[in-house]
Order: C-alpha cells, then sequence, then structure tokens
C-alpha cells in the first residue's frame, strides 16, 4: 500500500481537518423518487373580429366559458350560443368566463346576465413529492503529520484577533445604530404630537418595544468582545500544545498513521403545492358588460382599443362626477359596466413547501504508527432539519380604455386592481371601497444535531446545537385608479385603504397630478396598508472536548456559539387622493388634514376619517422603522487557565473571561510581560478579583462605604487600606502599604506611589469611587513591582518607567472592574457616582479630619515626585515595608 501511494501521490486526497487519505474500499447507495401530478390550464380562445362577441344569459339559460371549453364566435345579430338545455346543478342566468381569451379586434364585447357576470382566471396547480436517500461507507488509511498542524493553529490565533477586532467594531456599529434608532423615535412621537406624517400611536408602541429590546443587545456586544479575547487566548494555548505535540512525535518525523472507519447517510423528503392563476383576457373595441345582480372580476384583464375612436372626448363631455355615463357604442375605447353589485379583485397564486432531511454519521479510528498508536477512537453524529414555506402572490386584474364607466347601484369593490383610462374614470355607486392588498411570505424552519465522540480513556466530546428561524412578511401591492379625468360619485361611503386615485395626463411620463379630480361622497374613510418584516432566528450550539492530540476524557475545551437576530420594518402605503374637487358631505372638520372642500349636510357624528388621508401621489409611503436586533455570543474557552491546579476550570461569568483579554493585552502592549507570563498573569488577576470580591461579600461596612458618596477622608483611607490589604495578603505579602488621602490642587496627579512606600490618593482630582478603584489599581501595581529588589526577578530593573506606567495603568482599571463588579453583585449595589469631598457631620468630625488632610499633606509635599517609582536597588532594600511571604 505505502508502495502504491509512493508510486501515485495524487491518489492522497487531502481531508478537512489537514490529514491526507487514502481510499481502500468504498461502498454507496444512492435512491431517488418523485411523484408529480400538475393541472395544467389550455385557455379557451376566441377571435371574432368585427363581428363582435355577444353572451346573454336569461333566467333559463347560462354561459359558461371555461378553459378547455371551445367558445362560439357570435356577431350582434345572433347574440348567443344558447340551448335550451342547462345541467340541473349549474345556476340560471349566470355568465361564467374561466381561463378564456376573448377578442374582437374590430368590434364590440356585450356580456349580458339576469343573474351574475364572472370573468375569473383559471387556476393550474402543481403537487410535487420526493425523497431522496445517499448512503456511503468508506475505509481510508489516513497519514497526519504534527508539524503539518502548526500552521493551521497558527491561522486560527491570525483569525482569532481578527475577530476581536471585529467584535469591538460590531459594537460600535451598533452604538452608532441605537442613536440613530432612538432620533427616529423621538421624531416619530413629534410627529404624533403635532399630528402630522400620518403617524399612528400603534407606530410610536411598536418602534418603543423594538428600541427598548435593541438597547438590551449592549450587554451582548460587551460580552462578545471579552468572548473573542478569551477565543484568541485559548487558540493561543493550543498553539502552544500543538507545538508541544509536535516535538513528542519528533521520533516519528512528526508522523502518525491509521485506518478510519466512516459511514454517512442522508435522507431527504419534499411536499411542494404550487398553484398559478391563468388570466382571463378580453379586448375589444368597447366591452360593455350588464349585469342585474353581481359582477365579479378577478384576476382579469380587459382592455378596450380606441384605434377607431371617434371624437371620444365629447362623448363624455356632459358627464360629470355626480352623473352615469352612457357612451355609444360607435366611440370606441369605452368599457362600460352597469350591475347592482361590482367586485373587481387580484387572483392569486401560491407556493407552499415542507421539507424533512436526516443526517447521520459513523467514525471510528485507529491508529497504526506514531506517538499515539494502538490508540482506538470514534464518533457519532446526528443531525436533523425540517423547514416549511407558505407564499401568497396577488395578480391585479387590470382595466384599460380610453373610458372607463362602472355603474352600481349598491357597492363597488376594487381590491387588488389598476384601472387606467386615457381620457375619463367615471363612477356611481352607492358604497365604494378601493383598497390594495398584501402579498404574503411565511416561513419556518427547524433543525437540532448532537455528537459523541469516544477514545481509549472514554468520552473525550460532546456537542449539541440547536437552531430555529421564523420569517413573516406582508408586501403591498397597489391598487390604482388613474385617467386625465377622474369622476366619482358615492351616494353613501368611500372607504380608501392604501390605494391611490388621481387625474393624470397620459403623456405625461413623469405622473404629475393634472388636478382634474372630482369625487363627491357622504362619508369617506382613509387608512393605510403595511409593508412589513419581521423575522427572528435563534440557534445554540455547545462543544466540550479535551485536548487535541490527547487520550484525556477530561472536557477542558469548551466552546459556544449562540444567536438571538430579530428585523423588523414597517413601511406605510398611504391611502392618496390626488388634487381636484373632493366634497364629502358629512366630514368633520377638526378630523380632517386635507384641503378638501367640505358641505357638511349633517350635524350627526361625522363617519369620515381622514386624518390618514394622502393628497401628494408622488409620495405614497411613510418609513416607520428598520430594526435589526443581534443577541451573540462566540467563543472558545480553554477551561485550564483559571485554576491552580493546572487552570482547567474557567470562570463562570464574563469578567474571568475579561481577565485572559487583560493578560494579553500586557503581552502585546508592554515589554516586561511576555508569552511565557500568560498563565502568571491570569493568576495574579484571579487572585486580585478574588480577594477584592471575598473582602467586600464578607464586610458589609466595606460594602455600604463602596455606594456613598459622602465618605469622610479618614473613611476613604480605611476603605482603600482595606482593599489592597486583602490583595497584596492574596498574592503573598505579610501586609499591605500605607495609603495616605491628600487634597492637593495644585497637583494634577490623582494618585502617586511614593518613595516611603506609601500610596497617596489626591482626593481633590477623584470624581467617583470608581476613580478611585482605578488609582487604588494604578498605584497596588507599583507597590508590588518593589516587592523583590533583585535584578533578575524584578520586573522594573528590566522595564522602562513608560512601560511600567502602561502596565500598572492596565492592571488599575481591572482592578477597579473587579470592585464594580463586586459591589454590584455581592455588595450594596453600584458604586457612588460622585464625590462630595465631605469632611464629616459635626464640627469635632470636621475639624479632625481637615487636621488629618492638612498633616497628609505635609509628608505629601516633601516626596520626591520624581522617586518612587524607580528606585535604585540599594535604596529600595532600606525602604521596602514589604517582605514576600516564605513559603
Amino acid at each position: 500500500m505505502l508502495g502504491t501511494i509512493a508510486k501515485n501521490p495524487l491518489l492522497l486526497k487531502k481531508e478537512s481537518d489537514g490529514k491526507v487519505s487514502f481510499t481502500l474500499a468504498t461502498a454507496t447507495i444512492d435512491k431517488e423518487a418523485e411523484r408529480s401530478t400538475k393541472t395544467t390550464v389550455q385557455l379557451s380562445n376566441i377571435d371574432a373580429g368585427a363581428g363582435g362577441i355577444s353572451l346573454t344569459a336569461n333566467d333559463k339559460h347560462s354561459n359558461d366559458k371555461h378553459a378547455d371549453n371551445n367558445l362560439t364566435n357570435q356577431s350582434d345579430n345572433n347574440p348567443a350560443n344558447q340551448s335550451d338545455s342547462n345541467p340541473t346543478n349549474q345556476p340560471q342566468g349566470n355568465i361564467n368566463l374561466t381561463g378564456v381569451n376573448l377578442t374582437a379586434t374590430d368590434g364590440d364585447i356585450n356580456l349580458t346576465a339576469n343573474n351574475n357576470t364572472n370573468i375569473k382566471a383559471a387556476l393550474e396547480t402543481t403537487n410535487t413529492k420526493s425523497s431522496e436517500s445517499h448512503s456511503k461507507a468508506e475505509i481510508k488509511f489516513v497519514i497526519k503529520n504534527e508539524y503539518a498542524q502548526i500552521i493551521p493553529a497558527v491561522k486560527a490565533v491570525k483569525t482569532a484577533k481578527q475577530n476581536l477586532s471585529k467584535a469591538k467594531d460590531a459594537y460600535s456599529a451598533y452604538q452608532q445604530d441605537l442613536a440613530q434608532q432612538q432620533a427616529q423615535l423621538q421624531d416619530l412621537q413629534a410627529k404624533l404630537e403635532d399630528d402630522i406624517g400620518f403617524i399612528e400611536q400603534i407606530d410610536i408602541d411598536e418602534m418603543s418595544e423594538l428600541v427598548g429590546d435593541l438597547q438590551a443587545d449592549k450587554k451582548y456586544y460587551q460580552t462578545n468582545i471579552a468572548l473573542a479575547a478569551s477565543s484568541l487566548a485559548a487558540k493561543t494555548t493550543a498553539l502552544a500544545a500543538q507545538l508541544a505535540t509536535a516535538a513528542a512525535s519528533s521520533g516519528t518525523y512528526g508522523f502518525n498513521a491509521g485506518i478510519e472507519f466512516d459511514i454517512d447517510a442522508l435522507e431527504r423528503q419534499l411536499q411542494a403545492q404550487q398553484t398559478q392563476s391563468i388570466a382571463s383576457n378580453l379586448v375589444a373595441n368597447n366591452i360593455n358588460i350588464n349585469t342585474n345582480k353581481t359582477t365579479t372580476i378577478v384576476g382579469s384583464n380587459l382592455q378596450a382599443n380606441a384605434n377607431n375612436a371617434v371624437n371620444s372626448d365629447n362623448a363624455n363631455n356632459e358627464n360629470n362626477a355626480n352623473n352615469a355615463v352612457n357612451t355609444d357604442n360607435t366611440n370606441n375605447g369605452q368599457i362600460n359596466i352597469n350591475s347592482q353589485n361590482l367586485n373587481i379583485l387580484s387572483s392569486q397564486d401560491t407556493n407552499n413547501t415542507k421539507s424533512n432531511t436526516q443526517h447521520k454519521n459513523l467514525n471510528v479510528s485507529y491508529t497504526l504508527y506514531g506517538t499515539n498508536s494502538s490508540n482506538l477512537s470514534g464518533s457519532i453524529s446526528r443531525d436533523s432539519s425540517t423547514s416549511t414555506s407558505q407564499q401568497t402572490t396577488h395578480n391585479n386584474t387590470n382595466l384599460t380604455a380610453t373610458n372607463i364607466n362602472l355603474n352600481t347601484t349598491q357597492d363597488t369593490k376594487i381590491k387588488g386592481a389598476n384601472l387606467q383610462a386615457t381620457n375619463q374614470l367615471n363612477i356611481d355607486t352607492k358604497n365604494l371601497e378601493v383598497s390594495s392588498v398584501q402579498n404574503k411570505h411565511k416561513a419556518k424552519t427547524r433543525s437540532q444535531g448532537a455528537s459523541l465522540g469516544i477514545g481509549s480513556s472514554g468520552v473525550n466530546s460532546v456537542g449539541f446545537n440547536q437552531s430555529k428561524a421564523d420569517e413573516n412578511s406582508k408586501t403591498v401591492l397597489l391598487t390604482s385608479m388613474t385617467a386625465k379625468q377622474v369622476n366619482i360619485n358615492t351616494q353613501a361611503h368611500t372607504q380608501l385603504t392604501g390605494s391611490l386615485i388621481a387625474a393624470t395626463d397620459t403623456g405625461d411620463k413623469d405622473g404629475n397630478d393634472n388636478g382634474q379630480l372630482n369625487l363627491t361622497t357622504n362619508s369617506l374613510s382613509a387608512s393605510s396598508l403595511n409593508t412589513t418584516s419581521n423575522s427572528k432566528s435563534n440557534s445554540i450550539g455547545l462543544n466540550a472536548g479535551g485536548n487535541a492530540n490527547t487520550n484525556s476524557a477530561k472536557l477542558n475545551r469548551v466552546s459556544l456559539d449562540y444567536t438571538n437576530n430579530k428585523h423588523n420594518s414597517k413601511t406605510k402605503v398611504l391611502a392618496t387622493l390626488g388634487s381636484g374637487n373632493i366634497q364629502i358631505a358629512d366630514i368633520d372638520q377638526s378630523n380632517s388634514k386635507s384641503n378638501s372642500n367640505s358641505n357638511s349636510k349633517s350635524k350627526s357624528k361625522s363617519k369620515s376619517s381622514t386624518k390618514l388621508l394622502n393628497r401628494d401621489i408622488k409620495d405614497t409611503e411613510v418609513n416607520i422603522y428598520n430594526i435589526a436586533s443581534h443577541k451573540g455570543l462566540k467563543g472558545e474557552l480553554d477551561t485550564r487557565l483559571l485554576t491552580k491546579n493546572g487552570r482547567i476550570q474557567i470562570a463562570k461569568d464574563i469578567k474571568k473571561s475579561g481577565m485572559i483579554a487583560s493578560a494579553i493585552q500586557q503581552i502585546v502592549n508592554t515589554d516586561r510581560t511576555e508569552l511565557k507570563d500568560f498563565f502568571s498573569e491570569v493568576d495574579k488577576l484571579h487572585k486580585t478579583d478574588e480577594a477584592v470580591t471575598a473582602k467586600i461579600a464578607n464586610n458589609p461596612a466595606l460594602a455600604k462605604a463602596l455606594t456613598d458618596p459622602n465618605l469622610t477622608p479618614t473613611q476613604k483611607q480605611q476603605l482603600a487600606t482595606e482593599l489592597v490589604s486583602s490583595v497584596m495578603v492574596e498574592l503573598g505579602y505579610t501586609q499591605a502599604v500605607d495609603v495616605t488621602l491628600v487634597a492637593d490642587s495644585q497637583d494634577n496627579r490623582k494618585g502617586h506611589y511614593g518613595e516611603d512606600n506609601s500610596i497617596y490618593l489626591n482626593d481633590t482630582n477623584l470624581n467617583n469611587t470608581k476613580d478611585l478603584a482605578t488609582t487604588l489599581g494604578h498605584e497596588t501595581s507599583h507597590a508590588i513591582d518593589n516587592q523583590d529588589p533583585s535584578i533578575n526577578t524584578n520586573p522594573q530593573n528590566n522595564a522602562s518607567k513608560a512601560d511600567n506606567e502602561i502596565y500598572a495603568q492596565n492592571y488599575g482599571d481591572d482592578f477597579s472592574d473587579y470592585v464594580e463588579f463586586a459591589s454590584e453583585n455581592y455588595g450594596d449595589g453600584s458604586l457612588a457616582d460622585t464625590n462630595n469631598n465631605n469632611l464629616g457631620n459635626t464640627p469635632a468630625e470636621r475639624q479632625r479630619n481637615q487636621k488629618l488632610i492638612n498633616n497628609n499633606n505635609q509628608d505629601y509635599a516633601r516626596i520626591d515626585k520624581s522617586k518612587g517609582r524607580m528606585l535604585p536597588p540599594s535604596r529600595m532594600c532600606m525602604t521596602i515595608k514589604l517582605e514576600k511571604q516564605k513559603s
């Protein structure tokens, strides 16, 4: 086998984990099946030419023309192809046209029904069921070189550094977005108060809730920065572990080789149901529909051509907004509909799918050669997912003509349609509803999986993941009615919902409002229709494993990948009336924001609601909000870093992860610390935190003092001394340095570690308790630096003063963070955010504290400020007050 590989190395296949393999044997099983049923539509077509088409249905007869049915050409002299027999289950006196193309190139289409006329789209349906399964078993000879594994480990460290930078950038972008969204909310609130901009209280309520949710993202962004830092630390220690493994495998030149057996199985099922509307099309010189009851037009196209129109403008000169139009059919380009009720509606296409996927994998490997020879290991995993999708798409009905005349004695509903007349659009009805429609889409996805890895010492990895996603969107498909002149007379009520009615000139490419809109109604209500998108998804992945390339069953590497994302947007599509003569009989002037003319004829409460009525046809939408919320945590932790026994336990909160980031910061930003100091730096911060937490948790008086802005100098000295003492003792020293509080307004320092081994805190420059804690931590770092005069061990002897200042500032920031966290979680609450420089509550107390400050100021004045941080070793031997605890 090795000889075969040596002769033809191209037989080796590179694996995703850096290994290379040679396939010894393989077997596959693939099965696929699909079953589909489809109902197709063959449109019925008739072209009558100049003869025209006339269909009449009285109480004894009906005319039903459907797709796949043959239509008979009719002339005006032979109005219908009628039969004396009619199926008993077929309603009488109706005209039903479904999926038909009626064309009278130089003639008219006349439809007359004693009951109802229905012109509808036909429906094509498709149902599909499919399934597939794929199984593969493979035996491979696998080769791995531990030195080669160093490269991906180095890349992982580089990627972790980039991810840390990205996490910080994401937090900055989040802060900017939050500020913008808060400003947008304030703008909406102002518009609502001023009653402008078509804003409703529900818009404010919705956006307030979303902005509140966005504000909660802050802690996740902050935490993610800490997790990204801990991931960098984990990748750094993983690199060190890989280097050690490579060194240990030098006897075999870094190679490990073995046999691997892998079985993979995938199953998938899909169900899909689709419907598609096929429009009916009526094209003629003139289209005349006369129905005693209800005329319904769904998802169809009616077009009256005006090629041979004669004086079509003059034919309508005598019509106005209050009179129906009866047009002589000799004037081409007319659509005339007369009915008791009229419905002009959209048709719908639907697409519904459902899928299910199952995936399983089994892997067993045995090492034949290398450091871990005779090692048997394996893994098993399983994951599944399901998804569903539901989609409804509307197809508007289209009426196109020179003149469109709609006359009904009761109700006219135009919902999902476009009416366009190059000359006049005339409507005379009792009640009018003009509404846009919404395309809708819903989707849902669910998935989960688990994995288990086993080595020679037991379980060495476990994993679990789960996710779900939901999406719900609605998109407005505009209903519009336009013409050069629009005349509407509604005897009772007009309802406009997210639709457009306007008069525009046909030749005007910009679609400008020409002002020739005449609308008369008793009452009018306007409401918007919303385009919305609401999506949310959340997932969690947890994985725990042992060190790479070891047989240990300890799960000391833990990774977390958690997301909770939301996106919500809302745009209002306004009910829009163009400019012109608008007369609303019962309008309440205080309820109207339009410039319409009102002739109030009733003293009763108005039924009209025109607050959301828009009059600008060029600006018909209002963006309310577009907010994306992201709550995510992603990081990898090496649990060995934070305990005495190999640091194998990780802190339970992000504060402990922050110690890792701080240690890396010291290594990267200062010369005094190196990679080998990583663990000692983390341990130093860990002990500092433990000491501070224990002191605050077990000392109620101290905990209370941290929240008090009115502490006296005596109390502040005591507080600072106790904190420093607890840290110094925890770090291995028998006593803490002295802490002295001064008040020197001539010195811009907040603190100073003096040549007398005392920490001086300048109370004049300390703004709050967090400031005090930061300064105290900074100076404590200098005190710790002076713990050993040996030139070989004291980092101060090998580091510059500026380098020590950077180190001390970083330590001071961490120190104050630990104090703040402990106060908030184990003490009496938040640190005092002010410093009132209180000397006491009684004259005697004030006198005593003033004397203390005066004496401290005198001592501070005698201190040589140029010394104390960089003392010569001989001087330090004489003045040092700290002795390293003997062990």
